[in-house]
């Protein structure tokens, strides 16, 4: 016999006196092995010592108190459910919830380095639009007065070929 048909006839003696074919298995068990028969004695004394105890008092609202129980563990797995409803798939495992957390690390990270590329340059913007302004000097006004003639200096030829034709 195995030690799990011991354990489940332990729990039957606990319960009521074992049947004869019962106490004949265990009588083959214990036959077996030497030392289990002083465990089972110890045991079967012990069951029915527990037998002649009277019952134990119960106190005048111990079916309230049980009802009140029985309602706190149904309305607790019921918040636990709906809790479980709304909360999104992914954060129901440790490593989803490691991953999201690590998902908006790096967000935050790269924001902050936007964030303080886009001052520095705020901040260099009044230097080189100064810098830009003392680079391009505006041509004076004088020029001006001579536009169309500068305009047609872009018209005339380099090279005046009938010039060129006499000289060779």
């Amino acid at each position: 016999m195995q030690e799990s048909r011991l354990n489940k006839l332990k729990e039957l003696n606990w319960r009521r006196p074992l049947t004869p074919s019962e106490q004949a298995e265990l009588r083959q068990f214990l036959g077996d092995r030497p030392g289990a028969g002083r465990d089972w004695q110890t045991e079967e004394a012990l069951s029915r010592a527990l037998e002649h105890l009277p019952p134990a008092p119960v106190s005048s609202n111990f079916t309230a108190r049980v009802l009140a129980a029985a309602q706190r563990a149904q309305d607790a797995s019921a918040r636990q459910r709906e809790s479980a409803a709304i909360t999104p798939w992914f954060f129901r495992s440790w490593w989803m919830r490691v991953a999201a957390g690590a998902a908006m690390m790096c967000a935050g990270f790269f924001s902050f380095q936007e964030y303080h590329a886009a001052h520095v340059r705020r901040a260099f913007a009044p230097q080189q639009v100064a810098g830009a302004t003392a680079m391009a000097d505006l041509p004076p006004v004088e020029w001006l007065n001579n536009f169309d003639t500068i305009q047609r200096l872009d018209k005339v030829k380099l090279a005046d070929d009938e010039l060129l034709s006499a000289l060779e």
